[in-house]
């Protein structure tokens, strides 16, 4: 969305480093977020790069934030040692309310506003996030967003990355269509 990897890739090429990216969602396991440790482990292993950042993106969606605070704030997994060439990096989404009833399409069952809320507990977020532990608070930074002239040149950039032999009049298009997909996500939250 915002375009944090693209912006990571670039500066890991920059640092003539090595990025490992993981995109967490609900249904991220354990395993996963070990897969990527072992992935950067194996590269620095292999002596393909002198440093690895290990990217964990929206780390708050899943259910293992014990295993992600333990890797960004003890450097370990499990209590083994993360390797000191291994640069741990990682993105949360904000906990926000909706500020807005949502709009049920289709069949869907209604159920009473007391069990609903206790049934599913992040139903009125804005997105479904689970609170960042008290132990990982003191490394969060809130970088706020970019006006939209930034932006939009910000997506220009990616536009012209992503689609070097298309035409500058149709990368401006898309990158046009782009931030007005992006604001109206913003006011739609």
């Amino acid at each position: 969305g915002a375009g944090k990897t693209h912006m990571l890739r670039y500066l890991c090429a920059w640092l003539q480093a090595e990025l490992c990216v993981l995109d967490i969602h609900g249904g991220t396991t354990e395993e996963d977020i070990e897969g990527i440790f072992r992935q950067a482990n194996t590269i620095v292993e292999e002596k393909k790069a002198a440093q690895v950042f290990v990217f964990l993106d929206e780390v708050n969606t899943c259910a293992h934030m014990d295993l992600i605070c333990e890797a960004i704030c003890h450097r370990s997994l499990h209590g083994k040692i993360v390797n000191k060439k291994i640069k741990i990096l990682a993105a949360a989404n904000p906990h926000r309310r909706r500020t807005k009833e949502l709009d049920a399409q289709g069949l869907t069952y209604k159920a009473p506003e007391k069990a609903a809320r206790e049934a599913d507990p992040l139903r009125d977020l804005v997105y479904r996030v689970h609170p960042i532990p008290a132990s990982l608070r003191e490394f969060l930074f809130d970088f706020g967003g970019l006006p939209p002239d930034t932006e939009l040149q910000y997506i220009k950039s990616m536009a012209a990355s992503q689609y070097p032999t298309t035409s500058l009049a149709v990368r401006a298009t898309i990158s046009r269509m782009m931030q007005k997909a992006m604001s109206f996500v913003r006011e739609a939250e």
